[in-house]
């Protein structure tokens, strides 16, 4: 038995769990393998400095969420002793094909009040002299920065054990015990465990879960696939993005090429024709890529909500259930505002205005 039960182990469900801990709530995460092993693993750690597109509430959670992760980094290195290497890199944004989106997006990143310089093709070389000549417009992100997620991963584990929060791996829930309007307890078909409430944040799986009990969450798992290249020594100290794609250095040499976006179902492998169009479109953007060693590849599934954007809050039917699910691509990057929402709708805290638009509601669940 514990105060609260969240159901998924991965970026969103352990920074819950650590935020609720902390409050001095007892926690018990389960997860259907181990934990922080699925699309927060397999992300490449981009940090945006907020959002300049989607809902208010959106953009208000993804602001609050760039606020926090320099004292969260801060605080799981004080209480674990393990870097999850945050820092702050910068981001250099190019269009392979359509240079007109440039201008637009500088001007809504200044109207979000982030920092957005636009560059011509000498600009962008200035900062990454390796950048292919052929980008004539561009812009730069100063305050973009980057996690290691593996390295994240780990310290919001042992940050999470060493505030009491018990970890359940390799439960995969079967039925939920509801009562009325009350969820009161779930079970893997031999063990039931009990809470007073109940928080799901099964990533890619939240719709089937939430299926259980007739739920209809509208999420889909959307595969992405990333390749590993290795450098001698590093050649871009930027993020480099366009549009879903995108570059990301690590000091050490290693650089990171995502990202397909495809609708595999639960089918998380890589393909060679999505391995192949990321090399082809890392070469065309840095040249000298070409003669990276492949490391290797892997690919893993986000979550994406089918109305455009995640759900976050209490649900409008079952009482003790809160929801944080389909996140798409930004769970990583949204999940301390995320998990501190989470905490006012489970511990009746005054909440933002306007981030009830991203709670499940039957007026706002459906697609946009």
């Amino acid at each position: 038995m514990s105060d609260i039960v969240i159901i998924g182990g991965g970026v969103i469900g352990l920074t819950c769990a650590y935020e609720i801990a902390s409050l001095g709530a007892t926690v018990t995460v389960v997860d259907r393998q181990q934990v922080g092993q699925e699309a927060s693993w397999a992300g490449a750690g981009m940090l945006p400095p907020g959002q300049c597109s989607g809902p208010s509430a959106l953009r208000n959670l993804a602001k609050q969420s760039t606020e926090r992760w320099s004292q969260l980094s801060a605080e799981l290195l004080s209480q674990t002793g393990l870097d999850n290497g945050f820092r702050q890199c910068g981001a250099l944004q190019i269009s392979l094909e359509n240079c007109e989106t440039i201008l637009p997006e500088v001007e809504a990143w200044a109207a979000a009040g982030v920092e957005a310089e636009r560059l011509d093709s000498s600009g962008l070389m200035q900062y990454e002299p390796m950048i292919n000549e052929q980008f004539e417009i561009g812009y730069r992100l100063p305050t973009m920065a980057q996690v290691r997620n593996p390295h994240h991963l780990q310290a919001l584990k042992q940050a999470c054990l060493s505030l009491n929060v018990k970890l359940i791996e390799g439960f995969d829930v079967r039925e939920f015990s509801l009562v009325e309007n009350r969820i009161e307890s779930i079970s893997d078909g031999s063990t039931v465990i009990h809470a007073d409430q109940f928080v799901l944040a099964s990533g890619a799986w939240s719709e089937q879960l939430a299926g259980l009990i007739k739920i209809d969450l509208q999420v889909e798992p959307i595969r992405g696939q990333i390749v590993l290249m290795k450098l001698p020594e590093p050649i871009i100290t930027h993020i480099i993005e366009d549009g879903p794609r995108y570059l990301v250095p690590r000091e050490d040499g290693h650089v990171l090429i995502g990202s397909t976006e495809e609708r595999a179902g639960f089918v998380k492998e890589n393909t060679e024709q999505g391995i192949q169009g990321l090399i082809d479109f890392a070469t065309r953007v840095v040249p000298k890529l070409k003669s990276a060693e492949i490391v290797k590849a892997w690919s893993g599934l986000r979550p994406k909500a089918r109305r455009g954007y995640p759900f976050i809050g209490q649900h409008d039917q079952v009482e003790n259930l809160v929801i944080a699910a389909g996140h798409f691509r930004d769970g990583l990057s949204q999940s301390p505002a995320t998990a501190q929402l989470i905490c006012d709708y489970l511990f009746d805290r005054q909440r933002p205005v306007g981030t009830e638009s991203l709670a499940f509601t039957e007026e706002n669940y459906g697609e946009t």
